[in-house]
């Protein structure tokens, strides 16, 4: 067995046993020192509103602040490569459809506008800044068809037909897609958007839903969840599907993980205060020891429940 460092309480550092398992942590972790990671994160929340809203913190947790975008039932912002502006989905209003739109905190830009019953999902940006691949859910079929958008000529190409869910995420370079389909299980699959190969990386057993990929900044890895029925989790794994590594183990749920700008932390939604959809509070998983931290606090909403803090994106 080998050694595991959780930190509580900000000043005491306890050490604890990984077993063949998987790795137990504290459910307290402490809270991020003042300074500690730099960057800016952006998610959704409903902490002050029964509607999910888009909030920008600092990534040691400080300086917490909305954005206003005029728009309801937010959800999946995303940074651009500069960190200036966020691409998310959204609706005008509670009977609208969500749309994608760009927001630099200030003025909003709507980028599809489809008066149908189709809804739009899951914007990424490539390194470039210069294209947004997003999700159409069409409202006639239930199918997921992936785009990418153009910013410069605003023409959109269609690029997989039919995919299994609205959880994408695009390689560094922008040649591959990864996306999750479900099969016999839910499993995370990536297209080479060049010679349209198609692999099936996680080859779940048939009891297992993975979902939510996230590629890492150098190209390498790939984040993911993992929801094996009890127990809903982090792991990590090479870009080819090799050495897939759990980065969370506990009985409460923990998903959705993004990484940090230079890849050597993931942020992810813990669930550990609340049920388990309910009371989401951002957490920080520093991979070069392990060492685990609270960034977010949830707090308690109009109706009595407890907030829930999802879909990070983290920029520098």
């Amino acid at each position: 067995m080998s050694k595991i460092k959780v930190a509580v309480l900000g000043i005491t550092i306890i050490s604890i046993l990984v077993t063949g398992c998987g790795i137990k942590y504290s459910r307290q972790a402490s809270f991020a020192e003042p300074g500690l990671f730099k960057g800016k994160i952006v998610f959704v929340s409903d902490r002050e509103a029964s509607d999910r809203k888009i909030y920008i913190v600092n990534a040691d947790g400080t300086n917490l602040r909305l954005i206003s975008t005029k728009t309801n039932s937010n959800d999946t912002p995303a940074f651009s490569p500069d960190g200036e502006k966020i691409a998310f989905e959204g609706g005008l209003s509670k009977n609208d459809v969500s749309e994608i739109f760009i927001t630099n905190g200030s003025s909003l830009t709507q980028l599809t506008d489809y008066a149908s019953v189709d809804t739009y999902k899951s914007p990424k940006w490539t390194a470039d800044g210069k294209t947004i691949f997003f999700v159409k859910h069409e409202g006639a079929t239930k199918h997921f068809t992936i785009y990418r958008y153009d910013l410069t000529s605003k023409k959109e190409q269609k690029v997989l037909d039919n995919a299994g869910g609205s959880d994408i995420s695009v390689s560094p370079d922008g040649r591959y897609l990864a996306y999750e389909y479900p099969d016999v299980n839910s499993d995370i699959y990536v297209k080479d958007l060049i010679s349209g190969l198609t692999v099936n990386l996680t080859k779940g057993n048939g009891k297992e839903i993975n979902y939510h990929p996230s590629w890492s900044p150098d190209g390498k890895k790939i984040a993911f969840t993992n929801s094996s029925g009890r127990h809903i989790e982090v792991y990590v794994m090479e870009s080819t599907g090799e050495n897939i590594q759990r980065i969370t183990d506990n009985s409460w749920s923990e998903e959705s993980p993004a990484w940090s700008p230079d890849g050597t932390k993931l942020i992810y939604t813990s669930h550990r205060y609340g049920d388990p959809w309910g009371g989401g509070e951002l957490f920080v998983m520093d991979l070069n020891n392990m060492t685990e931290w609270q960034i977010t606090r949830a707090v308690q909403t109009k109706d009595g429940t407890l907030s829930s803090d999802i879909q990070a994106s983290w920029t520098n």
